[in-house]
């Protein structure tokens, strides 16, 4: 879910495997691996640059952008029952310190 959000954030411009891997709040081992079973599964595109064949920029098929528009609302509802009780604040706070521990 979060490479399809990552990716449709990304636009028709797309993003290469280590930009999609440093924006991932945990690190996945091999992003390498993760976007060929999504390629396989038809949810991303890949295409090679045509200066530099070693840029492959990858994004968002329609079916993927499908799937993560449909599981937007069902995510939403999981984030109010987990943190609807929590102060905007305290949430803000908290999705801080998350970043700097991912930038850590």
């Amino acid at each position: 879910y979060n490479v399809l959000r990552i990716l449709r954030g990304a636009g028709s411009a797309g993003l290469c495997r280590n930009e999609v891997g440093a924006r991932l709040v945990t690190a996945v081992p091999d992003v390498t691996r993760l976007l060929d079973r999504m390629e396989e599964m038809g949810l991303i595109a890949r295409e090679r640059g045509t200066k530099d064949r070693r840029y492959v920029t990858t994004t968002l098929s329609k079916k993927g952008l499908d799937l993560v528009n449909k599981l937007d609302a069902r995510v939403a509802e999981i984030h109010a029952e987990q943190f609807g009780h929590v102060e905007k604040g305290r949430l803000k706070t908290l999705v801080a310190i998350l970043g700097d521990v991912r930038d850590r």
